[in-house]
C-alpha cells in the first residue's frame, strides 16, 4: 500500500531556512518558519506566538537544542495574502505604516515582520529565511491578513491564517 501526505516529521535540523512547520513547544502544533538570524545563527518564527497582553504576534524565537525537535514539516505550504484586493496595501506611506505581523511583497521577495528580543521589530524573508534590514517599502504591498495553504488538486486547506 502506498502512503501520501502533504506533512512529514522532521527533526530540526533537517529543515531548510524558509521552510514552513509546526512545532510543539506551546502544546499544540503551532506554525512556524525555519530562519536564519542577522548573526548566523538557526531560530524559528512561531507565527502565533501569545504576547504578554494576550494578542498572538509572529514573534522569533530563539530556543536552545532545536536540532533535535521533532516538527510536523509541510513541504507544499504556500503563504498567500488573504484573497480579495481591499486586502493589499501600498508601502508608499513608508515602512513605519506596515503593522507587525504584516505580509510584505515586493518585486523580488516576500517579507513577514515579526517580534524580536527587547520588542524589537524585525523583518524576515519568508523565500531565503534570512533576515533583511528593511525593505524598499515605497515598491511594496502588503498585507496584515494572509493564509498559509496547501493545494490538493483543485481543493485548498487553509493550514493557518492571521488577521480577521
Amino acid at each position: 500500500m502506498n502512503f501520501e501526505s502533504p506533512f512529514s516529521n522532521v527533526k530540526f535540523s533537517a529543515l531548510k531556512a524558509g521552510d514552513f512547520f509546526f512545532h510543539p513547544l506551546t502544546g499544540d502544533h503551532s506554525p512556524a518558519l525555519k530562519v536564519i538570524r542577522a548573526d548566523g545563527k538557526e531560530a524559528m518564527i512561531d507565527l502565533n506566538l501569545e504576547q504578554q497582553d494576550g494578542r498572538r504576534q509572529p514573534s522569533l524565537v530563539d530556543v536552545d537544542d532545536l536540532d533535535t525537535l521533532v516538527v510536523v514539516s509541510v513541504p507544499a505550504a504556500i503563504i498567500r495574502p488573504k484573497p480579495g484586493i481591499a486586502n493589499i496595501i501600498s508601502g508608499a506611506a513608508g515602512a513605519g505604516s506596515i503593522g507587525m505581523g504584516s505580509l510584505i511583497i515586493t518585486p523580488t521577495d516576500v517579507l513577514v515582520r515579526v517580534r524580536g528580543p527587547n520588542l524589537h521589530t524585525l523583518t524576515y524573508s519568508i523565500t531565503s529565511g534570512n533576515q533583511i534590514s528593511g525593505p524598499d517599502s515605497a515598491n511594496s504591498i502588503w498585507s496584515a491578513e494572509w493564509q498559509v495553504i496547501i493545494k490538493d488538486g483543485d481543493k485548498e486547506t487553509v493550514l493557518f491564517e492571521r488577521g480577521n
